[in-house]
């Protein structure tokens, strides 16, 4: 989501702005930088940034001053781990700001809702999965990958919803008949992508995917 820095109140921006300074301060803090000593490791980190700067940088305007996007988060967990992911989610964030296709002021918001919570609910989910669920390559794929899509989608949806209903200059009507269906279709799209490219990657590309244990998820007995 791309919010224009006229939508939201200067107060609840500035806020924003200072919880996510400190979410990234820590996730900075506590990235597994040394997986990236790895140069393919480093080449698909620095990739994926690229990618979701072409792919941010083309919203579908819904309303002025509020676009839709893919997000790309639950891939970026499950690739580099939670901190790695929400470094490059800023990165690129920080990047379509500075072309003009998002406010300055709104930032932080823009960074909490499609950034910090997305990313949160996609590691919430893999850790399940490697916790609580079979060690299994479909279970990997369908659970971590395309169900912590579809999960990641809906959280970040209704908390966009719930923020422009709560400050935003849209009625509550339009927010949930126009521009939460849009969210969750976009979501399910996003979800079959990531399912594909996860898959590909870990056949192809293991070294990509940190989460992804092939003696846990492919050789145990």
């Amino acid at each position: 989501m791309n919010l224009a820095d006229s939508v939201l109140p200067l107060a609840l921006q500035l806020l924003a702005w200072l919880a996510f300074a400190a979410a990234l301060a820590e996730s900075i803090r506590g990235a597994r930088w040394r997986a990236l000593r790895d140069p393919a490791r480093l080449n698909a980190w620095l990739g994926a940034i690229v990618a979701l700067i072409l792919l941010w940088s083309l919203p579908a305007s819904v309303r002025p001053g509020l676009g839709l996007h893919l997000v790309g988060a639950t891939l970026l967990v499950l690739m580099f781990g939670l901190r790695l992911a929400l470094v490059a989610l800023a990165v690129v964030l920080a990047a379509v700001t500075a072309a003009g296709k998002a406010g300055v002021l709104s930032f932080g918001v823009n960074a909490l809702l499609t950034a910090f919570v997305p990313a949160v609910v996609s590691f919430a989910v893999q850790r399940v999965v490697e916790r609580r669920l079979p060690h299994n390559f479909f279970v990997y794929v369908f659970v971590a990958a395309f169900g912590g899509t579809v999960l990641a989608t809906v959280a970040t949806g209704l908390a966009i919803t719930a923020v422009l209903a709560a400050f935003g200059p849209w009625p509550a009507g339009f927010l949930t008949s126009d521009l939460l269906p849009y969210l969750l279709l976009l979501g399910w799209g996003e979800a079959l992508l990531t399912g594909m490219l996860v898959t590909v990657f870990v056949v192809y590309r293991p070294a990509w995917v940190t989460t992804f244990d092939d003696t846990l998820y492919l050789r145990r007995r």
